[in-house]
């Protein structure tokens, strides 16, 4: 079987295993960043990923975003 249909199985039988894989990799989650996303600029923290993929994003005012696309113009260490 093929690494894909090993985690499209994976998938299927127990997303929770494939949605903390995919936050394990990800390179933001807990930094602040800037992301842009329709000519605008939001800034804060990248708390999490939702149940569909969306980045969610703490915002200095204490709101937190939901973001579905968008381009990543930096993140701080």
């Amino acid at each position: 079987m093929f690494n894909l249909d090993k985690q499209y199985e994976l998938l299927k039988s127990s997303p929770d295993k494939v949605y903390q894989k995919w936050r394990n990799y990800s390179e933001v989650i807990g930094k602040r960043i800037i992301l842009s996303v329709a000519g605008a600029e939001v800034e804060g923290i990248a708390q999490d990923f939702d149940e569909n993929g969306f980045l969610i994003i703490r915002t200095d005012s204490g709101t937190c975003e939901k973001y579905m696309s968008g381009t990543i113009k930096k993140v701080y260490k």
